[in-house]
């Protein structure tokens, strides 16, 4: 970190890398030593140049407040920078911890051998954010997370290339959030998702998807969900379960979707997927290729019996 002039202090009985509050420009790639946790102090700013990667090998808490959010961002608003990748030990998964984050400029990137797809990328850890944005990314995902435990709430997702959020293999609790395609050009051709998760159990409250040119929520690849008292609005699928997957779908608002849910295989060596619903869903907009729907007064309390 030296050369790209950053303030910082390490603690290395404790393992911990402290940057202190300022505004670094970052001309070249960071890669934190394996296993020391990165603190990131409220109002801080960093500014990527183009294809400039930041790879945490441990934690990180990103300490940003209402007042001094943090930002990371590109340097150059026509030059996308690399990726923020963040990849846990092995052995135990790593604590990253996002407070008032504003983030989003980023592409996608190779750091050390692996291949990261999101803007920011975060691989086995337990991860909570909070009352941050991600937008405006030009790779697959504004965020991707695989092999994780995730909280998020209060945040918003938009305007990413490809998925607001992909969840991979994880298990996540999203509430009070917003995953949208605001802009009002540049979306033909575009196929845009909200919240796109393969292999994970995941449960999405209090939240809003809209504008989606694609899927408000996609569930893939053997994924269990509970869908409840969110907002659907304008997407071309609300949601889509697919290829093995159950999702439990209580009651929401629907409003100018194409398709409110549809149901079908995409992958072959995937069995049927299926939909738990109340009963007052019938009244829904359904496209079913493959799978079944049954009805339930008890959608939530099933879902949690799955576990």
């Amino acid at each position: 970190m030296n050369k790209n002039h950053i303030d910082y202090k390490v603690n290395h009985s404790n393992k911990v890398i402290s940057i202190q509050s300022g505004k670094y420009q970052v001309n070249g790639n960071i890669v934190t030593p394996y296993g020391y946790e990165v603190v990131i102090k409220p109002g801080t700013e960093f500014l990527l140049g183009e294809g400039i990667s930041f790879f945490v090998r441990g934690g990180i808490s990103i300490l940003g407040n209402m007042s001094q959010p943090v930002i990371i961002n590109r340097a150059d608003k026509s030059k996308a920078f690399g990726v923020f990748a963040v990849a846990g030990e092995n052995i135990q998964k790593s604590k990253v911890s996002i407070n008032y984050l504003k983030f989003g400029g980023g592409s996608e990137a190779i750091v050390n051998g692996i291949l990261f797809t999101g803007q920011m990328s975060i691989i086995n850890a337990n991860v909570d954010i909070t009352n941050s944005t991600f937008n405006n990314s030009i790779s697959d995902d504004g965020i991707n997370i695989k092999f994780s435990k995730v909280n998020i709430d209060n945040s918003k997702f938009f305007n990413n290339f490809g998925d607001q959020i992909d969840l991979d293999y994880s298990d996540a609790n999203i509430t009070n959030s917003i995953f949208s395609y605001i802009r009002t050009t540049g979306l033909v051709g575009r196929k845009t998702d909200g919240l796109d998760i393969s292999g994970s159990r995941v449960s999405v409250t209090e939240s809003q998807f809209s504008n989606l040119s694609d899927k408000g929520i996609s569930v893939g690849e053997l994924s269990n969900i509970y869908i409840g008292n969110n907002i659907f609005s304008n997407n071309n699928l609300a949601i889509a379960v697919k290829d093995g997957s159950k999702a439990f779908v209580d009651e929401n608002k629907w409003t100018d979707n194409m398709i409110d849910i549809s149901m079908y295989i995409k992958k072959k060596i995937y069995s049927n997927p299926s939909l738990q619903t109340i009963s007052s869903n019938k009244l829904l907009n359904f496209e079913v290729s493959d799978g079944a729907i049954v009805y339930s007064k008890d959608v939530r309390q099933n879902f949690e019996a799955i576990k």
